[in-house]
């Protein structure tokens, strides 16, 4: 009986760093190596040296920008503290974006198509970090519009968070009720005077 050696077996996918795993996950949807030096909340960090640091601090963030893909996601992490751009290196939030959008648009992300195989990788990669889920509540600071009985102007507080101070603004609210009112009862018919 011959004898081999024993085939080397690649690492467990969950034996490299949540950031590690991260950055491979979201590769094909960027078109490339991070633009953004990653630090996620097991301390692991990747992405290159000198570039804007952006930091995971919870698998929600991951979870907000699943369900909220691109600003909104990552505007309420942000707002929530789940996600922070500290300002070091000469970056502050505004030039990080700055870069990350410039590095999009030299990659021309724009109408990127995925292979199934990315799609079901990043969704393999997302469930093992625990980033699957119902949405995470929207922040305190979101205004939501109620139904159509609401009164004609809200309030919205913003309670005091690190990133800004208590603040309140009254909206005037445009409610689906007087949307109808004002709305023609046809497609085709027109609410202007004839002449």
């Amino acid at each position: 009986m011959t004898q081999t050696a024993p085939r080397p077996t690649a690492p467990h996918p969950t034996s490299a760093g949540v950031a590690d795993r991260l950055a491979e996950a979201v590769r094909p949807f960027i078109g490339g190596d991070l633009p953004v030096r990653l630090e996620a909340w097991d301390g692991s960090v990747a992405g290159p040296e000198g570039a804007p640091l952006v930091v995971l601090r919870s698998p929600d963030a991951l979870r907000r920008l699943l369900w909220h893909p691109g600003e909104l996601g990552a505007a309420q992490a942000y707002v929530t503290g789940e996600l922070d751009v500290p300002e070091q290196d000469g970056w502050t939030l505004e030039s990080a974006l700055t870069h990350a959008f410039a590095v999009g648009a030299a990659r021309g992300l724009s109408g990127v198509r995925l292979s199934p195989r990315a799609m079901v990788d990043a969704i393999r990669t997302a469930a093992d970090l625990g980033a699957l889920g119902r949405p995470p509540a929207a922040p305190a600071s979101q205004a939501a519009f109620t139904a159509a009985t609401s009164p004609p102007n809200m309030t919205v507080t913003r309670p005091a968070s690190a990133r800004s101070l208590p603040s309140s603004s009254t909206f005037a609210a445009f409610s689906p009720a007087s949307a109808a009112s004002i709305a023609p009862t046809s497609p085709f018919v027109s609410t202007r005077p004839r002449a």
